[in-house]
């Protein structure tokens, strides 16, 4: 029950310290319910939705009811499923394998995280001017390595850091969301009026309309990768998918709305940050507010990352695609 011991071995060592073909390294099933869910919902929600909107309305023609629509059809697209196991099932294990090596190499490093939470943390430093570079990739390094140090020796505060972090993102969501029903209570609904009035969007317009939101809901697999370590997976990993997803949408649906009460479509377009033009516009004084949720939240999402994708390279590892030490 050592939290800072998560590896159990069901046979010993051979003579030369290499293990058999049998699986016989486990993780312990330390994740309950509610850190399963945050795991999933911290990963999903990270600095997508404060910035992403404007590429989902740009290719929707600033068509705000079709972007609406796009925002939630997402919600309906993934399955769950880890992919590793999934392709080798069905494609085999050399599919399976470059999958492994592109994904662990290439297409999910901790480092993208860390370099956008980097600039955030850093550029109220400099105002006025971009934060030297030699600066954030110090920051981004000291918090990769912070972060992997704190994985490696606990499993427990490795997931209370993630359950921390993933309550004060939400209550940062919960205040745009709360703030745009007020402000359509007291009728900022020119935005919306109409919704559907805009041009109507190519086939592959909308296509690409799907493909901008992909940055805001990736991380909905995250929990088939800690399914190991999940309590009672079997039970835990529908409902954690289910409740993670029902309120990412919901968030989500709120908060584009919340943003288009203050925003137009063309601002929304033209805005790098929309949270952050939102908040100027919404909440001046408080206005620091969101650079500081999109940090805390990139910051969970680096250690979700490291977390996750550590249990992709123990599974290749014990599964022969990645040297031996990776699943010891």
């Amino acid at each position: 029950h050592d939290s800072y011991s998560p590896l159990i071995l069901t046979e010993p060592l051979s003579r030369n310290g290499i293990r058999g073909k049998h699986k016989d390294v486990h993780l312990k099933r330390t994740i309950g319910y509610f850190s399963g869910v945050n795991f999933i919902t911290g990963t999903i929600i990270g600095s997508g939705i404060f910035v992403s909107l404007g590429g989902v309305l740009r290719y929707s023609q600033l068509n705000v009811g079709v972007a609406l629509m796009i925002w939630l059809g997402w919600a309906a697209l993934p399955s769950s499923g880890g992919e590793y196991f999934y392709l080798k099932r069905a494609l085999g294990s050399i599919p399976a394998f470059l999958f492994a090596w592109m994904t662990v190499i290439f297409t999910e490093p901790a480092t993208v995280a860390a370099k956008a939470f980097a600039e955030y943390v850093v550029q109220p430093f400099y105002s006025g001017c971009p934060p030297p570079e030699q600066v954030k990739k110090i920051v981004a390094a000291t918090t990769i390595l912070v972060l992997g140090i704190l994985n490696c020796l606990s499993v427990r505060w490795a997931t209370r850091v993630q359950n921390i972090f993933t309550v004060l993102k939400i209550l940062a969501l919960t205040i745009i969301s709360l703030a745009g029903v007020v402000l359509i209570a007291m009728g900022r609904t020119e935005n919306l009026t109409n919704a559907f009035s805009g041009d109507i969007p190519s086939v592959s317009q909308i296509g690409e309309a799907f493909y901008q939101g992909l940055w805001a809901y990736g991380g909905w697999n995250t929990v088939n990768y800690l399914s190991e370590e999940l309590n009672n997976p079997a039970k835990n990993i529908p409902r954690c998918i289910i409740t993670s997803m029902l309120s990412v949408t919901v968030f989500y649906m709120l908060m584009n709305i919340s943003y288009l009460t203050v925003l137009t479509p063309k601002e929304i377009v033209s805005s790098g940050a929309v949270a952050v033009t939102w908040a100027d516009r919404v909440i001046q004084a408080y206005s620091w507010i969101i650079p500081l949720s999109i940090s805390i939240s990139t910051f969970r999402s680096i250690n979700s990352t490291i977390f996750a994708k550590a249990r992709l390279n123990f599974a290749i590892s014990r599964e022969g695609h990645l040297p031996i030490i990776f699943s010891m």
